[in-house]
């Protein structure tokens, strides 16, 4: 009924530990994080045992949210409340990204389904969260001095372009960047994928 529950990070589950605290983003207990001690041990299949306050606590208040090998013992808590879920965020795939200056990417992207291009107008933080989402779009074109018009491109290439627009290259997996903009400057040559192929 979700009554009692938390969030944890992959990294605060995994590993191995007995009796150590570890970190709990949020819960029913508290909006901020937190943290508790937990079990892990290589050679009990009932671990990881996941509770809401210390194990040594929690056994005693009902506050056990997991265990494994269909352990009966502390996991009292399941049976009041209907049983337990447990929910996995898959991963979100951010690429790292290379600016361009007074140049442009030909080729508008298909649409991510692959039907028709994606040529509509985007402001760049659009543009570029959309460009994460389609596997046909490789680059991102602004207009000179806008980050308001901006389209998707699926060329890997970039051309000089008279107009001073600027693009922004996909280069691949690599987490969010963080950007400086430097006036007067230009980037020569161009940057490589991170990744098999280049670009």
């Amino acid at each position: 009924d979700c009554k009692k529950w938390l969030v944890a990070r992959k990294t605060s589950v995994l590993g191995w530990y007995a009796n150590h605290k570890r970190r709990i983003e949020s819960s029913s207990l508290s909006a901020k994080p937190s943290s508790a001690r937990w079990y892990r041990r290589h050679r009990n299949k009932e671990d990881p045992w996941v509770s809401l306050t210390d194990h040594h606590v929690a056994y005693r208040r009902q506050e056990i949210l997991f265990g494994e090998a269909s352990t009966p013992h502390h996991t009292q808590v399941l049976i009041p409340h209907g049983g337990a879920d447990v929910f996995i965020r898959h991963k979100i795939l951010t690429y790292a990204w290379r600016r361009i200056r007074g140049t442009y990417s030909p080729g508008y992207a298909r649409n991510a389904n692959g039907k028709g291009s994606d040529s509509r107008v985007r402001t760049l933080a659009a543009a570029m969260k959309a460009c994460d989402a389609n596997k046909n779009c490789h680059a991102v074109t602004c207009e000179r001095g806008s980050v308001k018009r901006c389209t998707l491109r699926s060329s890997k290439t970039t051309r000089t372009s008279p107009s001073g627009e600027h693009t922004l290259i996909r280069l691949g997996e690599g987490g969010e960047g963080t950007w400086h903009k430097r006036a007067g400057v230009y980037s020569g040559g161009y940057a490589k994928k991170l990744g098999k192929r280049g670009l």
